[in-house]
């Protein structure tokens, strides 16, 4: 929702639902380089550890049984290692430790079952074992986004398509036929890994959050009890106090062409209770605001007993202002209507 600050007419102020997204918009370039990274790194050390390890105790020489040990020994760590350098990125945006787990168990299900599988299809088709990844890491992010099911797809395209990549880049399509594009194999193995940390960052940035509706019906009935500060000479002078407290944090690069709205309530001292976004845009880049460093508490409807057991009935009042920081870098505050407090 965008209005023109300048027009003394109040805007529609019902929230319109948002959703956030899993991956903040303004983190998911950063988010995408350190998983990406990530996966290229430990598929990297990966080769030459198994490298070492395989001339060291030349793998070529072992029975069966002792070969298939090597092999689950293998994949166990090279699983459970990509869940741990994974979750190091994704921890900071609510992902638990259980994605470590996750990926693991089901990475080394889906390599001893594509093992299985490789003799009967090739090693293209094999990777569609890959599923059982997907199903694992499915489980934990279905606890933090919405339409997490569609994750069971990821890892199999995605381990498909960086098999055909390796293929090619060797100089070899799946049927074994030379293409022209021959390399060594680290240079094969490189744009592969790629791929692979690649889609399922871009897929992690597409997954929205669980539960924002509740959070958000919580937000409203918390916004809606508050009492507001009617007197005008005592808005604006919170309202002044508002404006040099924003002013004086620096301000993150915004959404683009979009204005970012909030509803912000303020103390009789001076300090942001709670806020809430009004739009979409506003609601996804939160974080490049400085209201999350100013507020006293959570943003609105994530922690409405803190806010209860912090003040108590000591704030039965507050002074409600509708806060636009605008796509052209300044900051616009009016009543909590809409209204000019000038």
């Amino acid at each position: 929702m965008q209005f023109d600050p300048s027009s003394s007419v109040p805007p529609a102020l019902a929230p319109p639902a948002p959703q956030p997204f899993l991956i903040p918009p303004a983190k998911r370039l950063s988010f995408i380089c350190g998983l990406t990274l990530a996966t290229v790194l430990v598929g990297l050390v990966e080769l030459a550890f198994k490298r070492g390890v395989a001339g060291a105790i030349a793998v070529d020489t072992l029975s069966d049984f002792a070969a298939a040990i090597w092999r689950y020994t293998d994949w166990a760590i090279s699983s459970f290692v990509l869940g741990l350098a994974q979750w190091v990125i994704l921890r900071q945006y609510g992902l638990t430790h259980l994605w470590i787990v996750a990926t693991g168990m089901g990475g080394l299900i889906a390599q001893a079952v594509g093992f299985g599988w490789q003799a009967k299809l090739g090693l293209v088709l094999s990777r569609l074992a890959y599923v059982w990844l997907g199903l694992a890491q499915g489980f934990v992010l279905r606890r933090d986004a919405r339409s997490a099911w569609l994750w069971l797809f990821v890892p199999p395209v995605t381990f498909v398509l960086s098999s055909l990549l390796f293929l090619v880049m060797l100089g070899q399509t799946p049927t074994g036929i030379a293409v022209g594009l021959p390399g060594p194999p680290y240079v094969a193995l490189i744009p592969a890994l790629t791929l692979q940390g690649l889609l399922p960052a871009i897929a992690l940035c597409s997954l929205r959050q669980k539960g924002s509706s509740a959070r958000r019906q919580s937000s409203d009935a918390e916004f809606q009890a508050t009492a507001e500060v009617t007197d005008l000479a005592l808005l604006r002078s919170l309202a002044q106090q508002l404006q040099a407290q924003l002013h004086q944090t620096t301000i993150a690069e915004m959404a683009g062409d979009q204005d970012l709205i909030y509803l912000v309530d303020v103390t009789a001292e001076g300090a942001i209770a709670m806020y809430q976004p009004v739009n979409q845009a506003a609601f996804d880049y939160a974080e490049q605001t400085p209201l999350p460093a100013l507020a006293e508490i959570e943003p609105a409807g994530q922690a409405g007993q803190a806010n209860q057991e912090k003040y108590g009935s000591e704030v039965a009042t507050l002074a409600r202002f509708q806060v636009i920081f605008q796509a052209t870098g300044d900051i616009t505050i009016r009543s909590s209507n809409g209204e000019p407090l000038s």
